[in-house]
């Protein structure tokens, strides 16, 4: 982030809340769920991972509710608090997108079904970020009426001198 000029507001625990900017004034908040090793508050073990704090745990409902959510990497096996808070989500307004490696685990079925969470296909993070990167910057060029032949045509010849190995 900060290679790209992004200062993001990072929080990785109830401790970082307390004088944290609200959600709708930064450019860019970064959530770790699970803590963070260099602030030692790492959760890992299946009863860390059962529940979270009160303060945590309202931060976590209001990015459901009002964000949604992205994981990359998150296998949801262990989890289940975050599992449960999926799944619980009152709100379906925004999407849950799920990033993953492989086959999902099983505990995470419910919310491909019932939740209607996307999976997204990852082999690494890095691939995958640059193409949603990519991805992203298309949709921001992109008008928001269909685009005629003309258009269609400008857009293949920019993305084919861009170099780019595939096209949407």
């Amino acid at each position: 982030l900060h290679e790209v000029g992004i200062q993001e507001q990072m929080l990785s625990g109830s401790e970082d809340l307390n004088g944290m900017i609200p959600l709708q004034h930064t450019a860019c908040t970064v959530i770790k769920v699970h803590g963070d090793y260099q602030q030692a508050n790492l959760r890992n073990t299946e009863a860390e991972l059962s529940e979270y704090d009160p303060e945590w745990l309202s931060l976590i409902r209001r990015v459901l509710a009002e964000y949604g959510l992205f994981t990359v990497g998150w296998s949801g096996a262990s989890d289940r608090a975050l599992r449960n808070e999926i799944e619980m989500a009152a709100d379906k307004r925004y999407g849950y997108f799920l990033g993953i490696h492989g086959t999902p685990a099983e505990e995470i079925r419910p919310l491909l079904e019932e939740r209607k969470a996307t999976l997204v296909s990852v082999t690494n993070a890095n691939e995958f970020f640059d193409e949603l990167t990519g991805t992203l910057k298309e949709i921001a060029h992109r008008p928001t009426r269909p685009l005629k032949t003309a258009a269609i045509v400008g857009t293949t010849k920019r993305l084919l001198s861009q170099g780019r190995a595939k096209i949407e």
